[in-house]
């Protein structure tokens, strides 16, 4: 029986190239022909909803006084609140907050240390409408009652969901406009969608108060105005 023996220089060939044949070209998963954008829209809608920030500070030279002339102020307040037929699953305590306060004294030398002088007390609560002709009116009756601070006021929709999946027609009708455009600027043709991407959903308020009348003429007047619901996509098309 005859053996037959390859060359040293054959057998080291083909330890060389052996490796480098059993390697793969790295791929990223993605075809190789696509075009991607982005499309934002904005839907209009007009609030049916208000949040108002109402709160009450006072000051005693004692912690226990602040608190004492605080809660009962508060308890007007709520109860001025109620009054109007806000219900009381739609107040809510923000927060509560006690503090000392101390003197700011002159400059000296030596300088004198800052003197307790006081506690200042504070409680915010948050109201909930769904009448936004009673949003001047809560106003007007907590401060009567004895609220001395506005903190914030806000308006919103109850269901946002009609608004959300308009702005996503909208903003997916523009997203492959705007590929379509681009593929045809390119010269090349537009294919199917390969992957979309839902953006942020996001409230924003127009300050404007355009086409809104005063919620009450004699009291607050308050714009409700309109606010502005932002979504946008990304969406990659392939090419044929």
């Amino acid at each position: 029986m005859h053996r037959f023996l390859l060359p040293l220089s054959v057998v080291a060939s083909l330890f060389a190239v052996a490796p480098v044949a059993a390697q793969s070209t790295p791929t990223t998963g993605l075809p190789s022909r696509t075009i991607t954008v982005s499309a934002g829209v904005d839907v209009k809608a007009v609030p049916d909803r208000a949040i108002v920030q109402l709160g009450v500070q006072t000051r005693a030279s004692t912690a226990q006084a602040a608190m004492a002339q605080n809660n009962d102020a508060m308890a007007k307040v709520v109860a001025a609140l109620k009054q109007l037929g806000i219900p009381d699953n739609n107040l809510q305590t923000s927060s509560i907050n006690l503090s000392p306060v101390y003197n700011n004294p002159p400059p000296q030398n030596p300088p004198l240390e800052p003197q307790l002088i006081g506690f200042d007390a504070s409680n915010t609560v948050t109201a909930e409408l769904t009448d936004l002709t009673k949003v001047g009116p809560a106003i007007d009756a907590a401060v009567a009652a004895g609220a001395n601070q506005i903190q914030s006021i806000s308006f919103s929709v109850a269901d946002e969901d009609p608004y959300r999946l308009l702005a996503l027609q909208q903003a997916g009708a523009k997203a492959k406009a705007k590929a379509q455009a681009l593929a045809t600027g390119l010269g090349v043709t537009l294919g199917d969608v390969d992957a979309a991407i839902e953006g942020s959903f996001q409230v924003i308020p127009i300050y404007s108060g355009g086409g809104a009348t005063p919620t009450a003429s004699a009291s607050v007047p308050v714009l409700p105005g309109q606010i502005v619901l932002h979504t946008y996509v990304q969406v990659r098309f392939t090419l044929k």
